[in-house]
């Protein structure tokens, strides 16, 4: 499994600041970004955030795009990264839910 998931946008997309830290022309555009999985430590530094910043925390830390760049998506490109992310989270508090609702069960396992 890659450490990495790739999403493919509706448009080629110049993402100026990605650009810039890559070391590409400044006019490159991009028909992929890739969304890093999320971790456990990601995790626990998003609930110290407010929650009406932390899908924007979370697309700048999982992709790598500075504002400026998140700027720059198609709002049906933010979307998917933002399934994505959200597919990450629920994924583990689903488990985290079915775990503290039953410790015993679990502990059969």
């Amino acid at each position: 499994m890659s450490d990495k998931v790739r999403i493919h946008l509706t448009q080629a997309t110049v993402f100026p600041d990605l650009n810039k830290k890559e070391e590409k022309e400044d006019s490159f555009a991009r028909d992929f970004v890739e969304v890093e999985r999320m971790r456990y430590g990601h995790i626990k530094e998003m609930q110290a955030i407010s929650p009406e910043q932390q899908t924007h925390w979370a697309i700048k830390k999982l992709t790598g795009l500075s504002d400026n760049d998140i700027d720059q998506l198609f709002a049906e490109d933010a979307a998917e990264i933002t399934k994505t992310i959200f597919g990450f989270i629920e994924k583990y508090f689903m488990l985290a839910k079915k775990v503290w609702a039953n410790p015993d069960d679990e502990k059969k396992n």
